[in-house]
């Protein structure tokens, strides 16, 4: 058997044919391939021109970036025919091809980085991993929950504002606005002049009508008193022309925020429902959540986008894989240490990573003492603290599907503990950490 080896390199298009060049090992020559679309003649075609130019026996592997879901259909088609099929990260291929062309973009020059990848960062190609049907539409039901939370986040930050400016020094005394009391008020009823006009007796009556369950008259004495501040200080600028508010039209403003918001919320609720449907096929025991920080979504997203753990074949490539790793600076007598995290790797499930890790430290007394020890002991700012932990995360998360076992919360000494213990042992550290930070403030006073 021959050892040649031949890269097919495939820039993937969108509205265009696919452009593919095809480099064998040893050689300087790249040799360009037809175009060709996502069907199974022209790839059935790509594969014949490809096994002719490298020969009998030879090993032929293909490399392409993850372009959207357009890198699906041609790598499950392609490892079906038995092939290697390569993933690189886009960021890689970037400054490949700045090296190869300066000044040039072309799928051509695209295509030749993507089959040079090989000689060059051999060891950060990954295996195309296909996922099970399950697996892909929990996936992607994820990150279309991720997307609807991200938009109420930012109706809830317009509405926040738009009350600040019809009522200031509401969000004090109310709390949380959304509340079912708080969003009847902030549709219905935010003009301070007319509920200052009606009195406070009918504000209460108002109040409790949309409040689950009884609702103390000490607090809405509070929020009114607000309104009432607040009609007093636009009344002011009453006579000035230009220099006040027009209530209605705020009003009208946050009402379509408040529609948009239900619509959202229940879009999350549907998909709720369908994505714990589907996490109870790709996992029943749900391993993941038995990790303080990770609950049905997040270990559903992970699950979903991990898929079979025994194809990472190392913990660092689980973590390269999800984005963990630091950049690396090496001369021959130096190597430094402590360099930032690159920004490969899904997006999304670093932010859900990040989100179990900020959980865990308030839960899990590993991960507290952590914190606290990079933290005030190292003195590391809280965002590369997180970093730390959530790539500790990554660590547990390996762990446990590769035992396919839940986790037991442990102390300091490794000995089983309930949750509620785990949570008192965390107060104790907190407690700890505060004095520490009051002795230390003391004496710099001094």
């Amino acid at each position: 058997m021959t050892d040649k080896t031949m890269t097919v390199g495939i820039d993937l298009a969108l509205r265009s044919g696919h452009t593919a060049v095809a480099k064998i090992w040893g050689e300087e020559t790249f040799h360009r391939l037809p175009s060709f679309h996502s069907h199974p003649e022209e790839l059935a075609s790509l594969v014949e021109k490809v096994s002719d130019l490298a020969g009998p026996e030879a090993r032929i592997t293909f490399t392409m970036e993850p372009t959207g879901n357009a890198w699906f259909p041609v790598a499950r088609w392609l490892k079906l025919q038995g092939f290697e099929v390569y993933m690189v990260r886009p960021e890689k291929v970037a400054d490949l091809r700045r090296y190869l062309s300066k000044h040039t973009k072309t799928d051509s020059i695209d295509a030749k980085a993507l089959a040079s990848m090989n000689r060059f960062d051999g060891d950060d190609l990954f295996p195309a991993r296909l996922q099970s049907t399950e697996e892909n539409a929990c996936w992607r039901l994820c990150k279309q929950r991720a997307r609807f939370a991200h938009q109420v986040g930012s109706i809830k930050t317009r509405v926040r504002d738009f009350v600040e400016l019809a009522v200031p020094g509401l969000h004090a005394v109310l709390g949380d606005p959304f509340t079912q009391m708080g969003r009847k008020l902030l549709e219905e009823n935010l003009n301070p002049h007319r509920v200052a006009s009606t009195g406070l007796s009918a504000f209460v009556a108002f109040c409790r009508q949309g409040h689950r369950g009884p609702v103390a008259v000490e607090d809405l004495e509070k929020i009114f008193q607000v309104f009432d501040n607040a009609s007093r200080l636009y009344a002011a600028a009453v006579g000035a022309v230009g220099h006040s508010v027009d209530f209605d039209l705020l009003q009208e403003e946050i009402g379509r925020e408040l529609q948009m918001l239900c619509i959202c919320e229940a879009f999350i609720e549907e998909l709720d429902t369908k994505i714990a449907a589907l996490y109870e096929q790709i996992d029943p025991d749900k391993i993941l959540t038995s990790i303080q920080g990770i609950g049905p979504t997040i270990g559903a997203a992970i699950t979903a986008r991990v898929g079979n753990i025994r194809d990472f074949k190392s913990l660092k490539a689980f973590r390269s894989y999800c984005g963990f790793v630091p950049r690396k600076k090496q001369t021959s007598n130096t190597d430094r240490q402590g360099l930032r995290i690159t920004k490969a790797a899904n997006s999304l499930l670093k932010d859900y990573l990040y989100m179990a890790a900020e959980t865990a430290r308030h839960w899990d007394v590993e991960f507290a003492a952590f914190y606290d020890v990079l933290v005030y002991d190292r003195k590391k700012h809280h965002n590369k603290a997180m970093g730390a932990l959530a790539n500790k995360m990554v660590g547990r998360i390996y762990a446990l599907l590769k035992r396919a076992a839940p986790y037991q919360l442990r102390d300091l000494q490794g000995q089983p503990i309930t949750k509620a213990e785990a949570r008192a042992l965390v107060l104790e550290i907190t407690s700890k950490r505060k004095t520490k930070k009051e002795e230390r403030s003391i004496g710099t006073a001094r």
